[in-house]
Formats: structure tokens, sequence, C-alpha cells
């Protein structure tokens, strides 16, 4: 996958439902500095044909620790295994199905 196709990917994640409402939550229940009004405002507008969010401004605006976003010589997104399986569930049905039997 190109870098571009890439990078949109990623914004286009961000601009789902369901996804902010997981990782919203995961942020309500495990971070105790995190900024839930500016997590409504965010909630409120996901879904608008306009609306776009980065990982980045997500962990700037709420105060997000569950990514971490690292620029320099170690480039890189970086999340919490939870929101690795809830991805991988909603990309693949064969990797959800395997993660539902095992554990």
């Amino acid at each position: 996958m190109g870098w571009h196709l890439q990078y949109h990917y990623r914004l286009r994640l961000f601009s789902i439902r369901s996804t902010i409402d997981f990782v919203g939550l995961w942020e309500v229940i495990h971070n105790a500095h995190f900024n839930s009004i500016e997590f409504e405002v965010i909630k409120n507008q996901t879904g608008l044909n306009g609306f776009k969010i980065s990982a980045k401004e997500w962990t700037e605006r709420t105060n997000a620790v569950g990514l971490v976003i690292k620029t320099g010589r170690y480039v890189g997104n970086y999340a919490h295994s939870d929101f690795a399986f809830e991805f991988g569930s909603w990309i693949s049905a064969n990797f959800k199905l395997y993660f539902i039997r095992e554990f």
C-alpha cells in the first residue's frame, strides 16, 4: 500500500463513529486525565462529511494515552494491544473468529 493510501486509511479510521466510541471508552476507563469534554465535541462531529481527525490530533485534543505518536528518528504510531485486537476484529472476520475461540 502506498504512503498516500496508508495516510488516507489512518485518517479515515478515526472518522468512523465506532472507532471513536471504542477509543473514547477505553480512555475513560484507563486514563484519569482524559479530556471527556473534548471527546464529546469530537464524537458529535464524527460522521459528518467534512470531519477528519488524525491519531496525533486525537491524542493532543483529548490527552489520550492509548495511542503514542512518535516523530523524528523512531517515527511511528503505536497503540495499546486492546486497540489492535479491536481493529483486527473489525478488519478481518477470520481474525475475529480466531480471537473469540482462543480467548
